[in-house]
């Protein structure tokens, strides 16, 4: 049971670090471009922990690396409560910026082998959809929470303290954790040999690559464009609310219905209705648009969080060495979406883009929306939807 206590606390302060730091940033700076420069930051510095985390999980297991990247969150958001956000310079969000990006590089690693080698794999899409909705009920909750804090008199300082609580649970039940009884080597040289004990690595690879450009947008200047229509951050945390209502009550049908084989449909089915919806774009730009396709993409978020990740899964399954390479197929991942993620952001900071310039964002939420089509094609083309389809 404490793997799964571990996931589910580590979730909850990802929802909140990763979605709340955004609009902090915003509302000390209200500048995209440092938005986007503190995403490029974050993203760059991902990959360099997880190849530092995946050494130290293959030789002292994973106890250690969790519980070091708990403590540098716990150091970051120590930091943030110590400053005034009306005195944050670019290089105080810049290092920010690389903590935040250390930690998750760190805790990816290690929450992936905790998971891995804990959990059923008889059915990964219900094991995704069952995790989503348990994920859905904590954003609910935190989520709105969160907004309706930070929208009154109390703000964030309030909210990162009680972010440093459920790390410090974290932290307990991580100590707690047994030390694991094999050692081995981070294996680099196999997981950056192509296609090396799986036939599908490369495919594997340019689906992540496809995602990576999304998220690029989605989890950093996605909310800042909801933000600048809906005006506060409570009312942004109740549109988040009713998305995330529809997205839980996807998430629970999903889950009653859901195989491997039939996830891989319903991810194709999910990227046509996304792209068809942010094709309004060209049409129109105003909010009753972007609500349409704030709840495509909620819908989209459920299937990818059980189709998508199953299929990445499925995938590194065909390796026949996957059970030995669980923390270099996570370091594939991170340096693949992180390089991905990176791209949306460049492209920002070269042309200038600003949170008025309504004809570049309605390209960049097209673009977001076509992205989906292009990772399933890139699937389709792999054993593991061939041999189950």
């Amino acid at each position: 049971m404490l793997p799964k206590y571990i996931d589910l606390l580590s979730s909850s302060t990802d929802i909140i670090i990763k979605t709340f730091l955004i609009f902090y940033i915003w509302q000390a700076t209200n500048n995209l471009a440092i938005v986007a420069t503190f995403g490029l930051v974050y993203f760059a510095v991902i990959p360099f922990s997880s190849l530092l985390s995946g050494i130290f999980i293959d030789r002292i297991g994973t106890k250690l690396p969790h519980s070091i990247g708990i403590l540098i969150q716990i150091s970051q958001l120590f930091f943030i409560i110590s400053y005034s956000s009306s005195n944050l310079s670019i290089s105080t969000i810049l290092f920010i910026a690389i903590l935040m990006g250390i930690a998750d590089g760190i805790k990816s690693m290690s929450l992936r082998t905790i998971m891995e080698t804990t959990r059923d794999h008889r059915n990964e899409a219900l094991f995704y959809a069952n995790k989503t909705i348990s994920s859905q009920f904590v954003e609910l909750i935190l989520v709105l929470s969160g907004a309706l804090l930070v929208g009154s008199q109390l703000g964030y300082n309030y909210l990162f303290a009680f972010t440093l609580v459920i790390l410090t649970i974290e932290l307990i039940i991580t100590i707690m954790l047994p030390q694991p009884s094999t050692i081995s080597s981070f294996d680099i040289k196999s997981i950056l040999t192509f296609p090396g004990t799986n036939i599908d690595k490369l495919t594997l690879v340019k689906a992540i690559f496809m995602e990576g450009l999304q998220e690029g947008v989605t989890l950093t200047i996605l909310p800042i464009i909801t933000l600048a229509f809906i005006g506060t951050i409570a009312y942004w945390g109740l549109l988040n609310t009713a998305l995330v209502l529809l997205s839980l009550l996807f998430a629970f049908i999903l889950s009653k219905l859901i195989t491997d084989p039939s996830s891989h449909l319903l991810y194709g089915i999910g990227s046509i209705v996304f792209a068809t919806t942010s094709l309004v774009f060209l049409i129109q730009y105003n909010f009753y648009v972007l609500a349409i396709f704030l709840m495509a993409q909620s819908l989209m978020g459920v299937i990818k969080n059980t189709s998508y990740f199953a299929s990445i899964d499925n995938i590194m399954a065909q390796d026949i060495n996957e059970y030995n390479l669980l923390s270099e197929y996570q370091f594939l991942i991170n340096i693949v979406s992180s390089t991905a993620r990176s791209i949306p952001l460049i492209i920002i900071l070269l042309v200038g883009i600003t949170i008025h310039d309504e004809t570049s964002l309605r390209l960049i939420l097209l673009f977001t929306g076509l992205v989906p089509l292009l990772a399933i094609s890139f699937f389709g083309q792999s054993l593991a939807f061939k041999s189950s389809g």
